[in-house]
């Protein structure tokens, strides 16, 4: 479900605020287990919307070009069944090549 990877539920007793933790209904607690093989196997994609780097792309683009990138409408989510051998261009900007791997992802 969007927006309950990390899920950190509050209490307001009187004017303090109590943090209490989620448990799954097998007693498991939401959140990342950094010991979990799952995730010391993860790769990361960190989105910094408003912080400036100099390895940006925005950098390479001259305005013509970055007015032209910039959506005219909301972005939807999408989702993609990608199998070995296929690319997934992104906006003329960038590619995703899955080389080897299961039969799908």
């Amino acid at each position: 479900r969007i927006g309950r990877t990390f899920p950190v539920n509050y209490s307001l007793e009187g004017s303090t605020l109590q943090r209490y933790e989620s448990r799954l209904a097998s007693g498991r607690k939401f959140g990342i287990d950094e010991k979990d093989e799952i995730f010391k196997n993860s790769k990361w994609c960190y989105d910094t919307p408003g912080v400036v780097h100099p390895d940006q792309i925005l950098h390479l683009l001259t305005t013509e070009e970055l007015l032209l990138t910039l959506p005219k409408q909301i972005i939807s989510p999408r989702s993609f069944i990608f199998k070995p051998g296929q690319t997934l261009f992104l906006a003329g900007l960038g590619r995703l090549d899955l080389v080897d791997g299961p039969n799908f992802i």
